[in-house]
């Protein structure tokens, strides 16, 4: 897909309950449903390995040590790469799909895993971070909702890293197309941000600091 630096879109509330997904991701169950992730992140099913073109970007603007959690960690592919390119960094994730969170455990022999929704793990979770990864997360999300997920990913940590698509896909369950425009617009007052196109050119990376 070409690049259009300044070009983003979204699915409107109305548009997405209309919408009827491709099979190709997880049996034609409507995208970011907890079936369809449940399915998604079977053995088998899913390997998470299509992400890994942007992890070395990730990882050259991150810390070589302290605290840090991967918000919508998944199977745990990131935390896996993290441990073995700084394993300085204390990892810690967070996923909203309890089939993905036990497969991470399994994967990385590590109880520094929950489920749950972000707003409602912050509290109890008594842990301040270093950096805060939030990677191909909240373009699943309506843009509706997606302005609480980001203010409380950003509050946990100075340092905050996401990446989102460029581009958008119902299909994949990918209901926002970001851009720097659109992402700043979503920010809370008083944190600063900046956002490149990864060389691959198929993400945006987007660091906030506060």
């Amino acid at each position: 897909m070409p690049v259009i630096e300044n070009t983003h879109g979204w699915y409107t509330d109305e548009e997405i309950a209309k919408c009827v997904p491709s099979p190709r991701m997880a049996d034609g169950l409507r995208p970011n449903t907890p079936g369809w992730w449940d399915t998604l992140c079977e053995p088998g099913k899913y390997t998470g390995d299509g992400h890994n073109g942007y992890f070395a970007e990730v990882a050259a603007v991150m810390p070589d040590a302290g605290r840090w959690c991967d918000v919508g960690c998944g199977l745990g592919e990131f935390l896996g790469y993290m441990a073995r390119a700084k394993p300085g960094l204390e990892g810690w994730g967070w996923d909203v799909t309890p089939v993905a969170v036990e497969h991470a455990r399994k994967r990385l022999n590590t109880e520094r895993l929950a489920v749950g929704t972000l707003p409602d793990w912050i509290p109890w979770c008594g842990v301040r971070f270093d950096v805060v990864t939030v990677l191909e997360v909240i373009e699943h999300f309506p843009l509706s909702a997606a302005r609480p997920v980001i203010e409380a990913a950003v509050s946990i940590a100075p340092l905050t890293i996401l990446t989102v698509p460029n581009g958008l896909d119902f299909a994949s369950g990918h209901f926002v197309w970001y851009d720097l425009e659109l992402f700043r617009s979503m920010l809370p007052p008083g944190y600063s941000v900046s956002g490149e196109i990864v060389p691959n050119q198929r993400h945006w990376m987007f660091t906030v600091t506060k």
